[in-house]
């Protein structure tokens, strides 16, 4: 096809006016449609959102929680002129100004929770993904605070919020759980992990479940299955976990889950609630995300007593140039380990630094000024350069040492 075919076609295809001279030089096309033309006024945003467009008749979303109580307009009037009050008042403007206005967080904390809590966590676990992960089409807002805890070494204490990192070696032992309920009621409460399912992506695992829980008497609970720690897979990053509270209509009987094992453990939220919809409200939710950490390796070989699955990063190989004979004005180690493996180059390391190790002895200490003691003079300078980083601790070397 001639060039003055090629400007013929573009002329009739709308959109298709922008490109220049050159770009038809450097191109060819054997079929033009109109569908592949992407219209450069557009933004990111505009097109991910017309790409992943649901229709809202198919894809329509259900509360399944308990209704969110309506909004007062006396109390929203009222909370307006409590604020102005206290922007105008002239000795909390004093305080302020010399840092020593003290705030009751307790009471802040109270006031959230009873005007704000649902739709602030609602909005968070959106953004977190939490109710399209568990339940698919369904969603509910949490209406009942949990505090929930995790104590390690006895004194310390890492509370579960809306999102917050904790470790596994932090969440090691079953949570404290306090809610607000009355007595005569009967609550289910469940842990479970929405990432890193190792056989089933639309699954979780179960860490902890209690059903028939008396009022807020969670040890009085049956506890369905035991706790586990969470286990976030090695190199998958950040995973989340969530605690979920269901309102009881009436006493669940559930098999007891009495294994540790990944394939005991798999559990669908979704599936367990549409066969238990009926007796089951969710009415509180927490969630926090958690990492790897060398205590995962230890569960998954004296618990789970089966190798770790750790995952990596496929890198592509990396593209060099093709080699000279002679490689002037380049250092000549590095120069050829480009085109050597890497996994060779880390082993020599690995050799020498076990040869220098002796276990009966501690590591001598490093050189504080290494650039002061002399260098061979005998030696190439490729070899001194390569001496010299390996006393500082710059290059591969760093990563190989204590």
């Amino acid at each position: 096809m001639s060039l003055m075919k090629y400007c013929s076609l573009i002329n009739t295809v709308s959109g298709v006016r922008t490109f220049s001279r050159c770009a038809i030089y450097r191109t060819t096309y054997n079929v033009l449609d109109e569908k592949e033309i992407l219209d450069f006024n557009d933004n990111l945003e505009n097109y991910l959102e017309k790409r992943n467009y649901k229709d809202p008749e198919v894809y329509k979303k259900i509360n399944i929680g308990f209704a969110v109580p309506a909004k007062v307009r006396k109390d929203t009037t009222e909370r307006i002129a409590h604020l102005k009050k206290l922007q105008n008042d002239a000795n909390i403007k004093k305080l302020s100004a010399k840092n020593e206005l003290k705030i009751p967080l307790e009471d802040v904390t109270r006031e959230w929770e009873k005007h704000s809590f649902m739709q602030h966590t609602h909005a968070i676990a959106n953004h977190y993904n939490i109710f399209d992960d568990l339940f698919g089409l369904a969603y509910f807002y949490p209406v009942l605070p949990i505090d929930i805890s995790f104590s390690m070494d006895g004194d310390k204490v890492y509370p579960v919020y809306r999102g917050n990192v904790l470790t596994p070696t932090q969440t090691s032992s079953k949570p404290r759980i306090a809610f607000t309920a009355s007595p005569d009621s009967l609550w289910t409460l469940k842990m479970v992990g929405l990432d890193g399912h190792l056989d089933n992506p639309d699954s979780q695992y179960i860490h902890w479940m209690v059903t028939n829980i008396p009022g807020n008497q969670v040890d009085k609970g049956n506890e369905l299955c035991s706790y586990l720690q969470p286990f976030p897979l090695r190199g998958l990053g950040y995973q989340r976990y969530a605690f979920i509270l269901y309102k009881q209509t009436s006493p669940i009987k559930l098999d007891p889950i009495k294994g540790v094992s990944l394939k005991e453990r798999t559990f669908n939220t979704e599936s367990f609630y549409r066969v238990h919809q009926d007796n089951l409200t969710p009415a509180g939710l927490s969630f926090f995300q958690s990492s790897w950490d060398p205590s995962v390796t230890t569960l998954f070989h004296n618990v789970f007593d089966r190798t770790e699955p750790v995952f990596e990063y496929d890198f592509p190989p990396a593209h060099h140039p093709k080699p000279e004979w002679f490689p002037l004005g380049k250092p000549f180690n590095l120069y050829l380990d480009r085109y050597r493996d890497p996994k060779q180059i880390a082993k020599e390391y690995l050799v020498a630094k076990f040869k220098a190790t002796n276990p009966f002895k501690p590591p001598p200490p490093r050189l504080q000024y290494p650039n002061l003691v002399p260098f061979d003079k005998n030696k190439p300078s490729w070899l001194n350069l390569k001496e010299r980083s390996d006393r500082a601790g710059w290059g591969r070397i760093k990563e190989f040492l204590d």
